[in-house]
């Protein structure tokens, strides 16, 4: 409160590492769908380890690989 008032200067500066706490994972569940929650789940993998990919292609690739792993259980 003893800012109140007074300019300031504002630095913001990217964190070397981003941890996500598991609650950030799973915060608002009801108001997200399955599709949003498995978007932000791969997001916050991505950027512990993206493989030199951008984020698009990273969800591309691993989507693709849940698809075709579900798709051989119909074929079973």
């Amino acid at each position: 409160m003893e800012l109140q008032g007074i300019a300031v200067d504002l630095k913001i500066t990217p964190c070397e590492e981003v941890n996500a706490p598991e609650q950030m994972i799973d915060k608002d569940i009801e108001q997200k769908t399955q599709s949003q929650r498995i978007r932000n789940t791969l997001f916050v993998l991505w950027q512990r380890d993206n493989q030199g990919l951008e984020f698009e292609q990273y969800y591309r690739v691993k989507t693709e690989r849940y698809i075709e792993f579900l798709k051989a259980k119909i074929e079973d």
